[in-house]
């Protein structure tokens, strides 16, 4: 399907005496399509080796049959990714509900709003659910475990085969999903402040998928052994109830390039953070051991970055930030400049652990 515009223009105003019409309707125009970067950088996810079947290809064929599809896992295993990577692929246009507790029906399904011209009309404005609805696109619903009922509820219709939604507020008007729309929800298991999701709303997902942490794909996006088996060791203890911070595939991209510009102390420290204070004690034991192999690995992989200009290590430069890193062997490049308090006798070691901003 071709990106699609929506026009700002009124439909045409109704007659006073035609009380079966609806009020003038301004169309919105929240849904785009997703950068062609999206799809470019995306690395498509096998889901069966035997019959090359990947992800985009599972996706086409939900398109293809009107099937609802589910993605459920941990938090940056690439869920979001792979819809917005598909999208853009296939040069759709895309919008995403964020699920919030404070998310109101209004703000998806549309209302009444003065109309531009200063006349005194009240219109109707689509909300960007409704435009998706009616012109055809991706719709992902975020964190579905996490959304409240009222919207819930006017969403169930759309899921169902009867792939409809009523617009109650706009004199009962319903509308029928355009033919190429397809709805994608995604969520987190069991994080603080969602629920289950019920069985009557999971039904209405036909493709059902469990997103997991996928080593080959990480292995493309990172490539370093050694953070690899750290990962797959703190993940170990997430499934056992020992840790309950997931180790993000994002996570792990972070740590290579904060190494690349900061070094392996910083790096680890930003990637400790993420971590909650009772869990860093266990923590720091396991960097401990990973330590050496992590130093290896990094070092063969990765060149560092120094950087030029304004010299960020010295408070004498007022706060100003160099413009340009640079490819070059590390080395500790403005040692004169640092001020003397900067360099007492004291251990000024990074201790892997510590709160950043304690």
């Amino acid at each position: 399907m071709a990106a699609s515009t929506t026009s700002s223009k009124l439909i045409p105003k109704a007659s006073p005496k035609a009380e079966h019409r609806l009020p003038l309707r301004q169309k919105s125009n929240v849904a785009t399509v997703p950068d062609s970067s999206w799809a470019d950088s995306y690395i498509k996810r096998v889901i069966d080796a035997d019959e090359a079947v990947n992800d985009f290809i599972l996706f086409d064929y939900a398109l293809m049959k009107h099937h609802n599809v589910l993605l459920e896992g941990h938090t940056a295993t690439g869920k979001t990714s792979a819809v917005v990577g598909w999208a853009a692929a296939r040069e759709f246009r895309f919008y995403s509900i964020s699920s919030s507790i404070g998310l109101e029906p209004s703000q998806l399904f549309g209302k009444y709003i003065p109309d531009e011209d200063n006349s005194g009309h009240i219109i109707w404005q689509d909300g960007p659910v409704t435009d998706v609805v009616r012109n055809g696109g991706v719709l992902l619903i975020n964190e579905i475990n996490f959304i409240p009922e009222r919207v819930g509820t006017v969403l169930f219709s759309l899921l169902d085969k009867r792939r409809e939604i009523q617009l109650l507020d706009h004199k009962g008007e319903v509308i029928k999903a355009h033919d190429d729309l397809i709805v994608f929800a995604d969520m987190n298991p069991d994080y603080e402040g969602t629920r289950s999701l019920n069985k009557a709303l999971r039904n209405r997902f036909s493709i059902q998928l469990t997103w997991e942490y996928d080593p080959v794909l990480e292995e493309k996006l990172v490539g370093i052994p050694a953070l690899a088996r750290l990962a797959q060791q703190l993940r170990s203890k997430l499934a056992s109830g020992d840790f309950t911070t997931p180790v993000g595939t994002n996570m792990l991209i972070e740590f290579v390039d904060n190494y690349r510009h900061l070094g392996l102390n910083i790096a680890t420290l930003l990637f400790a953070n993420h971590f909650s204070a009772d869990e860093r004690h266990t923590l720091q034991t396991i960097l401990n051991a990973h330590e050496r192999e992590l130093a290896a690995d990094l070092g063969k992989a990765v060149k560092r970055l120094t950087p030029y200009g304004e010299n960020i290590y010295s408070r004498k430069n007022g706060g100003n930030y160099p413009l340009d890193w640079a490819y070059e062997d590390w080395e500790y490049p403005y040692a004169d400049d640092v001020d003397e308090q900067d360099t007492d006798s004291g251990n000024n070691d990074v201790t892997i652990g510590d709160d950043i901003n304690a």
